[in-house]
């Protein structure tokens, strides 16, 4: 999202992402809550392991560090879908 702009996240209801150009919706609880989650530690570093383990703590290692790769890429490209919208 470009410098200054406005971003909305909006956790009730169907959660969605807003800005000026649109809103998008994100799939997956997980990817949801993940997005939540580190909307609301912006100012923290959360390493990888704290965020398979709070997601996906349930699964093998290769398979969480997976599905974290695919909800964080998921909420990139919603991300570049509202910068560019």
């Amino acid at each position: 999202i470009a410098a200054g702009a406005l971003l909305s996240l909006f956790l009730l209801g169907p959660m969605r992402i807003q800005n000026a150009g649109g809103d998008v919706r994100l799939a997956g609880r997980k990817t949801q809550a993940l997005l939540a989650y580190l909307a609301s530690r912006l100012d923290t570093n959360v390493p990888r392991e704290t965020l398979v383990g709070l997601f996906w703590g349930d699964r093998g290692e290769d398979q969480a560090r997976a599905s974290l790769r695919q909800a964080l890429s998921s909420i990139r490209k919603a991300m570049l879908w509202l910068w560019h919208s």
